[in-house]
């Protein structure tokens, strides 16, 4: 392919080599054969296809480099918005949670969703429900309720920057529980 597109920037024809051709005709599938108790599957044994440059893999995931592309440029600033907010929110104690906040929130919940990064979509799932009962008419926080919004941010952001590295961050089981218990405590505060 690229001695063809060399042959096209100097001004010839586009011709594929022989070989380029025979290996884009479509093969006919080869069916397991068995030798014995052994079955053999086609590729086994053989040298790992080479992966697609157009898919990210991190762990498991496989996914679509423009779709991780995108994943990772609203994830910074959906971040960078929550980061901002909460910030704010620390020195105007008395007003409740801003429609940016939650819809940023869920936005982190559903992105993560979308590209199978589940510990954080459940991690964000459950801010996005502490942040949900602090709407009008909404508690105010104390310190350390505020202290573990904080410590929500900076674990996820932590798991967003392994996540560009290649790596999956593993589920945050405590710190959704720990999310969970301050729904709660909020939602009785507010009856």
């Amino acid at each position: 392919l690229v001695l063809a597109a060399a042959r096209v920037q100097d001004g010839g024809a586009f011709e594929l080599p022989e070989l380029v051709e025979q290996a884009a005709a479509p093969q006919e599938t080869a069916r397991p054969a068995a030798h014995g108790n052994v079955i053999e599957f086609p590729g086994i044994g053989r040298s790992a296809a080479p992966l697609d440059e157009n898919t990210k893999r991190i762990g498991e995931l496989a996914i679509p480099l423009p779709l991780y592309n995108i994943y990772l440029a609203e994830t910074d600033e959906l971040m960078r918005l929550l980061t901002r907010d909460f910030g704010e929110w620390r020195h105007e104690p008395q007003r409740p949670v801003t429609p940016e906040a939650l819809k940023a929130s869920h936005t982190l919940a559903g992105t993560s969703a979308t590209v199978g990064f589940g510990a954080l979509r459940e991690l964000a799932h459950a801010l996005e429900m502490v942040l949900q009962a602090l709407a009008p008419p909404a508690p105010v926080l104390d310190g350390g309720q505020r202290d573990l919004l904080d410590d929500t941010l900076d674990r996820a952001h932590a798991m967003l920057q392994r996540f560009a590295l290649g790596e999956l961050s593993p589920a945050q089981p405590e710190l959704v529980s720990r999310l969970n218990a301050l729904r709660e405590q909020l939602a009785t505060q507010e009856a």
